[in-house]
């Protein structure tokens, strides 16, 4: 993994890269990071597992997170920028809102983990982590 990071180039300008491609990487550090902290937090059993992380990755659990998330003027600036993105794709269980919001918030998690903006990344992470935890707990 050392060699992979020490190796890897970025373009000038993060901002540039392709809105979809950011939320490609931002989906897989997501996906990851809630994994992580499920398999960390709790021991079971692997269905129940997969169960509870479908509340944080699907679309409705990114809209609900991006809409209590405070940025900054950049990241806002790129989260707008990612909800006017056309795509061909919808989520199956979801409002076009919702799945760009979904798309957004992907994008930002992918532009501050390209950018090696790491600790901003982990508050985002956190905060998105508990944003979800909260809203499970107050049903």
């Amino acid at each position: 993994m050392e060699d992979f990071n020490k190796n890897r180039k970025l373009e000038n300008n993060v901002l540039d890269y392709n809105i979809l491609s950011l939320a490609f990487v931002g989906d897989g550090v997501w996906s990851y990071y809630v994994r992580e902290r499920l398999v960390l937090e709790k021991t079971s059993k692997v269905n129940e597992l997969h169960k509870t992380t479908t509340n944080f990755v699907k679309a409705k659990g990114q809209n609900f997170i991006l809409d209590n998330l405070t940025l900054t003027p950049l990241e806002e600036d790129l989260v707008r920028r990612a909800k006017n993105t056309k795509t061909h794709n919808r989520a199956k269980n979801a409002s076009v809102k919702e799945y760009k919001c979904a798309t957004a918030f992907e994008a930002l998690l992918g532009y501050l983990n390209l950018t090696k903006n790491y600790d901003r990344l982990s508050l985002i992470l956190e905060q998105s982590y508990d944003i979800i935890i909260k809203s499970l707990n107050t049903k």
